[in-house]
């Protein structure tokens, strides 16, 4: 690849300058752009220029707005662009400079880059690329800029000591050396793992200064051990030189140790007081050297997530209910743009166990899954069907996953103590690690919600955007992201106890050498882009993700419909549900996941919505019975259709519905029904109807929504 790839840029004029102010950013960074209005001058030959340009470029950009297709002599450019791509093997890369612009067919496969995404274009143009008047002055060429590689070698070296070696680029630096472990650092070191803080009713302002005392103490007393005098003032060199340069440096931490590898080295801090992992381009990953991983097979884009997140009902668990509603709801926001381009998706598990995780594997492959769940050391709860706790082991999901034949090239464990090794077990991450799996996101300490959530959303929106999605290169920019937002606001005076400094807890476990989650060179796998929902009726039959919440609501109204044995023990044998509540708060969105669930089960569906009469209800019923599988709901249906059929006749049948099938009966807005203010009904007959339903329903089951 030359040391200035030289990309030809097709836009349409009417965005001119808004093309140039990226081109001009692309020259900073040492990339030569074809730009029309550097590259042709009065009284050129405009049409030999171009084509010049076409002809000598080593890849092709295209920008694209609401008014690029409208251009023929652009169309002419892409068509020519794309030839070269398919019979030259050139690069072509997409920049939407709106987001909703029109792409032809040909282009709707390629990667799409949002126009702010300015660095991750940089990126790929020089990972892509082999190859005028009045033109800025190219930048250093990026290309000839190298990432250090800063390693760490652990060894015990008996009790509070350490045997401590390093490494620059694979070149050792000087003898191994041997350090003691400090008193301060056992002290640190155990307030760390447990959040405790000295002194007794400390205020919330109190608690964040004192945790930030901690960690720096942590990482002074981290530091002495990790960086003596020759390891510090190298790295502390290599800083500023990366500093200076604009490169990367990648300081790898390194041991067969299980209790070593889980020390908190993202909290050390050099003798100036600095922390490598909060510094700008500084990436940290701590080996296991042992652990025997087969290599994974680069997977093809788009990046796919599986989400499976442990919240047992109130009751079910000892553990407080986490705010997994907010943390779905970040993660799905932090790659809402990926997901529009059609570079990112999510699967999100409605039962959080491994049985469901095993499932979704044998569906498809997936770059990541994440975890999230109360935890400690070596386990993380999940949940079963019914709502209850049940405890996953590195075992149960490595297990999991080997039995589904993907191989996933990350799993990320948002839970508290999933990194923490005790004195006489591995920890949850090094164990996975140990069954195979390749990296490990895992959290070294207890984690607040606030800082999972918000990392988590960080991390994600960074993986989701790059060229090159490392993962160390992701959790880098995310953790530093979140801790400049937390210092922001206690600089604001907002010293609530959920702004405590949390950045030396997330922490990454590779097995071997860390390879990016993806390759975006391989033809990227079919989307599975949202469609519209099915319908039952008029109600939508929603998915997991389109239904963030209501889990442990879902969950009582699926336990009461399928006659679960808890529901029966508590509340005995019921005919249905009523979903009662306030208008606009989701009750027909939940009935209509409900129903989705049921069909899941082999069930059959009917909904009615608004107001009816008994002829009404029986028809339209009979319309959605008509044509079906069963031969007796068939016949039903036809039945129930004819317009000549005596009431009576029409109540039987229905009762019969419900009495002899598996039917749910949605009767979706019921309100529509009663007189304002709920206090009666527009129509008599109304009420008799529905208590004979109620009273038939032994197989089948009603699901009434009504607003209050």
């Amino acid at each position: 690849m030359p040391d200035h790839p030289r990309v030809f840029c097709s836009y349409r004029s009417i965005d001119k300058a808004r093309v140039r102010a990226i081109a001009e950013q692309l020259a900073a960074a040492g990339i030569d752009p074809w730009w029309d209005g550097w590259e042709i001058n009065p009284g050129d030959n405009f049409v030999a220029r171009i084509n010049e340009g076409l002809r000598t470029c080593a890849a092709g950009l295209i920008f694209l707005s609401r008014d690029t297709l409208a251009s023929n002599w652009v169309q002419h450019e892409i068509s020519t662009l794309i030839c070269q791509a398919i019979e030259d093997g050139q690069p072509l890369l997409l920049v939407m400079l709106d987001p909703d612009a029109s792409l032809p067919p040909l282009l709707r496969p390629l990667h799409r880059l949002d126009a702010t995404q300015i660095d991750t274009l940089i990126d790929a143009i020089y990972h892509t690329a082999t190859g005028g008047s009045q033109k800025p002055p190219l930048g250093p060429s990026r290309a000839a800029r190298r990432e250090r590689v800063f390693q760490i070698t652990l060894q015990d070296a008996g009790p509070d000591a350490l045997q401590v070696a390093a490494r620059l680029d694979g070149e050792a630096l000087g003898a191994a050396q041997q350090v003691r472990l400090s008193s301060d650092f056992r002290f640190s070191y155990h307030d760390f793992l447990h959040h405790t803080l000295p002194g007794s009713r400390l205020g919330a302002a109190d608690v964040v200064r004192q945790r930030e005392r901690d960690l720096v103490r942590l990482g002074q007393a981290m530091g002495q051990a990790l960086f003596p005098d020759s390891i510090a003032a190298r790295l502390t060199t290599l800083l500023g030189e990366a500093r200076a340069a604009g490169t990367g440096l990648l300081l790898a931490f390194e041991t067969s140790e299980p209790k070593l590898l889980a020390m908190p080295f993202e909290a050390a801090r050099l003798p100036d007081g600095r922390a490598p992992a909060l510094e700008p381009g500084v990436r940290i990953l701590r080996r296991y050297p042992d652990a025997s991983v087969t290599p994974v097979a680069p997977l093809a884009g788009p990046l796919r997530l599986l989400i499976a997140v442990g919240a047992p009902d109130e009751g079910q668990t000892t553990n407080v209910v986490l705010d997994y509603e907010r943390e779905m709801q970040t993660i799905l926001d932090a790659i809402d743009q990926a997901r529009h381009h059609g570079h990112a998706e999510v699967n999100i598990l409605e039962v959080a166990h491994p049985s469901q995780i095993q499932r979704a594997l044998l569906a498809r492959s997936y770059h990541v899954v994440h975890i999230s769940g109360h935890g400690q050391a070596g386990m993380i709860e999940m949940e079963d069907e019914d709502g209850r706790a049940v405890p996953m082991t590195a075992v149960d999901l490595a297990n999991a996953i080997r039995q589904s034949g993907q191989q996933v090239p990350l799993i990320f464990l948002s839970s508290c103590l999933s990194g923490v090794s005790g004195s006489a077990a591995v920890g949850l991450a090094q164990e996975l690690l140990q069954h195979g799996m390749p990296l490990v996101l895992a959290m070294q300490s207890s984690v607040s919600d606030w800082y999972g959530t918000r990392l988590a959303g960080a991390f994600y929106e960074q993986l989701s955007r790059m060229e090159v999605p490392l993962t160390s290169r992701a959790l880098a920019v995310a953790r530093q992201e979140v801790e400049t937002a937390r210092r922001q606001a206690v600089e604001r005076g907002e010293l609530s106890g959920q702004y405590q400094a949390e950045y030396a807890t997330p922490s990454l476990f590779c097995a071997g050498t860390e390879h990016p989650l993806l390759d975006r060179s391989l033809p990227p796998e079919t989307l599975q882009l949202p469609t519209s929902p099915p319908l039952v009726a008029s109600m939508p039959l929603l998915s997991m993700d389109a239904l963030i919440g209501r889990r442990a609501v879902l969950r009582r109204v699926m336990r009461v419909l399928r006659d679960h044995p808890q529901a029966v023990a508590v509340h005995g044998r019921k005919a249905g549900v009523l979903l009662w509540g306030m208008g606009g708060v989701g009750k027909s969105a939940l009935a209509g996941r409900v129903i989705a669930r049921l069909l899941e089960d082999g069930w059959t569906a009917v909904a009615v919505v608004g107001r009816w009469s008994l002829g009404e209800l029986a028809t339209r019923i009979g319309a959605q019975l008509l044509g079906h599988h069963s031969a007796a709901l068939d016949c039903l249906g036809d039945i129930l259709l004819r317009q000549e059929l005596p009431d009576e006749v029409r109540l039987v049948k229905l009762q019969e519905l419900l009495a002899g099938h598996r039917v749910l009966l949605v009767l979706d807005n019921f309100e529509d029904n009663l007189v304002v203010g709920g206090g009666d009904f527009l129509d008599p007959t109304t009420e008799s109807v529905l208590l004979t339903l109620v009273r038939a329903a032994q197989r089948g089951k009603l699901l009434v929504t009504r607003a209050c």
